[in-house]
């Protein structure tokens, strides 16, 4: 996701510095990279989350990612953070250090027809999903204008809130929709109330669960059992072909917070930025001891 146009527009048009670079062999092209700028005091760094994209196999790797530091318009203090999708043994023998958490992606195959898809699930998720069909609910897909999914974005800012947890801003979906980028929201309905949504960014034959909400009543019936089994049916239909269901780089928080929001059990914890003694005994008491830290 991170190395669609789409995802740089709608960066670049929340005030981030967007940088693209294509590398060349001689006259082959080798890669694509779309990078991230920024400033730490006085040190300059690029991120390239997800990349580069390869486009030759045989390619030397450190070579490339070496030529594309020395390229970018920066001052001398810079430096070049990626988290490339393929093996990162070859680069770390090269000489590449590995200074970060790596990204974690659960992907759905969707090109199985759907009876293999089901047959597939755990059994307790399955039983989840038929209980969820009983319940008589609508899914409904409100996505064609920002204003359709707002509320959405409101309920997502405000569990970042109260959650305290780092998460790309919610701001990024309207921007990426303005950027051209596809996506698709759906929502469960029971009778005329909204009790659940799931929101999902499209980019190219991949898409990524990026936001969802349930409220009481969807919780009860299993209704994010039954959005994601909307969205493994529907988004083929869109040419895509791969769903990241759960997806976080280095995130912890943010990935643990969009298990719970689609109904995988989680260990219960603190994962917050308030670092206060007092605050952190508070919710050590409210776990329950003991307590890993």
């Amino acid at each position: 996701m991170q190395q669609a146009w789409a995802y740089g527009e709608a960066c670049r048009a929340l005030g981030s510095r967007v940088l693209r670079a294509e590398i060349y062999d001689n006259e082959r092209l080798v890669a694509l990279a779309q990078l991230i700028h920024r400033k730490l005091a006085v040190f300059h760094a690029c991120v390239c989350t997800r990349g580069p994209i390869w486009t030759a196999p045989d390619v030397d790797r450190y070579r490339a990612i070496d030529a594309l530091k020395r390229s970018l318009p920066l001052p001398f203090l810079r430096g070049l953070f990626v988290t490339p999708e393929d093996d990162a043994a070859p680069m770390r023998a090269a000489g590449l250090a590995r200074v970060m958490t790596p990204f974690t992606t659960a992907e759905i195959d969707l090109t199985q027809p759907p009876h293999r898809l089901r047959a597939a699930m755990r059994q307790k998720w399955r039983n989840r999903l038929a209980v969820a069909e009983r319940a008589g609910l609508t899914i409904c897909r409100a996505d064609r204008h920002p204003d359709l999914y707002a509320w959405l974005l409101e309920k997502e800012a405000a569990r970042q809130r109260a959650q305290r947890y780092t998460a790309l801003p919610p701001a990024l979906v309207p921007a990426w929709h303005q950027a051209k980028g596809s996506l698709r929201v759906f929502t469960a309905y029971s009778e005329e109330d909204p009790i659940a949504a799931m929101l999902f960014l499209l980019h190219g034959r991949r898409a990524t669960y990026h936001i969802g909400w349930s409220g009481p009543e969807g919780k009860r019936l299993n209704a994010h059992n039954l959005l994601m089994w909307t969205a493994m049916t529907r988004l083929p239909k869109a040419g895509v072909e791969r769903l990241a269901a759960i997806e976080a780089m280095g995130l912890k928080d943010a990935a643990k917070a969009l298990m719970q929001n689609a109904d995988v059990p989680v260990v219960p914890g603190y994962h917050g930025d308030n670092q206060d003694p007092d605050f952190l005994t508070k919710e050590a008491e409210a776990i329950g001891y003991p307590v890993l830290i």
